[in-house]
């Protein structure tokens, strides 16, 4: 299986969407012992023709035994060609690449690119920088681009006006906040929310285009892509149906031995671990199954208790993590989490008492903690297992 970056010219022959091969996309910042475990997993799908293995870039997974899935190149070009749909893509378009080419958001590009004849400008930027980005976006005359809730916020900090060349931007990878997309759709930002996953090839569902000629931004449902079906069940979890569904994935078993699993059920639907509301061919997300806590009894949701943050941090909301924490009396407490990174210090008794206003008794913000840096993946999220570590450890510092 084919397992190097380094060696293909561009990343459309690393992929190989018109082959049979198998490949298997790396972080390349992972270090060889895990690279080397990783790969010994890979047996379990020596069966498989035409796939390309993807890492979970969930919030909660625990780098040292990440969740490969397996994705035919079918599923993927499905994805693509409905995404193409939706967009009105053509061979005249221009996309800025600015995502890990190792995760579908940034595959996904790639594959659209290579059904519709468009241009694809991959700048190789390495870290990320928001007035870098705007400097490409304005040199590039891009058309199209996919960006992820923290770059979006980064170009909102900035007041980065959009480049008149942009018809659009879908922006996954994430929950955005409602605060954050107004302010960018002010700067003229074309933004598309949509909901995926890497077990979709990418998109699932988008915001449609004609969002984009309205007064203004609105809580809009997003519309399932033509190549799926979407349904909700009695306890409000979303399941979908389609050709761009994973093959399977290789996981951990209760003994801690890895396993090639399918987990679609015999007519092929998909219980996602997603919350949301689905009518006819519209969706609307409303957070993940793991992002749902209780607090003294009461459901609380951690992407409404988000919104608020972004809402009253300003500027600071990429220095913040809203963790939330095992508690043997109120069964979930509220952490926030700060960088104390010289020169960069949010406000954080401001922050703390302006959230709390907002939000009622239970929901509020129990303790504060000071750290180098926040752990992130590579598409900008929260890594909230790494931090509820620390916490734990945090605390059991401060009983000896």
């Amino acid at each position: 299986m084919d397992t190097n970056l380094a060696n293909h010219a561009t990343p459309l022959a690393l992929y190989g969407f018109d082959n049979g091969s198998n490949l298997a996309l790396f972080n390349p910042r992972l270090d060889q012992a895990t690279v080397e475990e990783l790969m010994r997993r890979l047996d379990l799908v020596d069966h498989l023709k035409g796939h390309i293995l993807v890492l979970s870039s969930g919030t909660t997974s625990d780098q040292t035994a990440p969740k490969w899935i397996a994705l035919s190149k079918g599923a993927i070009l499905s994805a693509a060609m409905a995404s193409n749909q939706v967009l009105k893509e053509s061979s005249d378009d221009v996309w800025l690449h600015l995502l890990p080419t190792f995760h579908v958001g940034g595959m996904g590009i790639w594959a659209r690119s290579y059904l519709s004849g468009s241009q694809v400008i991959d700048p190789k930027i390495g870290k990320w920088e928001a007035q870098t980005a705007v400097d490409l976006f304005q040199n590039s005359k891009a058309t199209l681009a996919s960006l992820v809730p923290a770059q979006v916020h980064d170009l909102v900090m900035i007041q980065a006006l959009s480049p008149k060349s942009l018809r659009a931007v879908l922006v996954g990878g994430g929950a955005l906040s409602f605060d954050v997309y107004r302010k960018a759709r002010e700067l003229g930002w074309p933004l598309l929310r949509t909901y995926g996953m890497t077990e979709t090839a990418s998109q699932a569902a988008t915001e449609s285009l004609e969002t984009l000629q309205g007064d203004g931004p609105v809580e809009a449902s997003l519309h399932v892509l033509p190549h799926l079906q979407a349904r909700s069940t009695a306890e409000g979890r979303i399941e979908l149906k389609g050709d761009s569904l994973l093959t399977g994935w290789i996981v951990e078993t209760e003994n801690s031995t890895p396993a090639f699993c399918d987990p679609k059920d015999s007519e092929g639907w998909l219980t996602t671990q997603d919350l949301g509301v689905v009518k006819g061919n519209a969706l609307q997300f409303q957070g993940r199954v793991s992002h749902i806590v209780k607090i003294l009894g009461e459901t609380v949701s951690l992407a409404k208790l988000e919104s608020v943050l972004a809402e009253v941090s300003g500027g600071f909301y990429s220095y913040l993590a809203l963790v939330p924490v095992p508690d043997p009396r109120r069964e979930t407490n509220l952490v926030l989490f700060y960088e104390n990174q010289v020169g960069q210090q949010p406000p954080v008794d401001a922050i703390i008492s302006g959230f709390n206003k907002k939000v009622l008794p239970y929901e509020r913000i129990q303790e504060a903690i000071a750290v180098s840096q926040i752990p992130r993946t590579d598409l900008g999220k929260v890594k909230l297992k790494e931090l509820i570590t620390l916490y734990e450890s945090h605390c059991a510092g401060a009983k000896t």
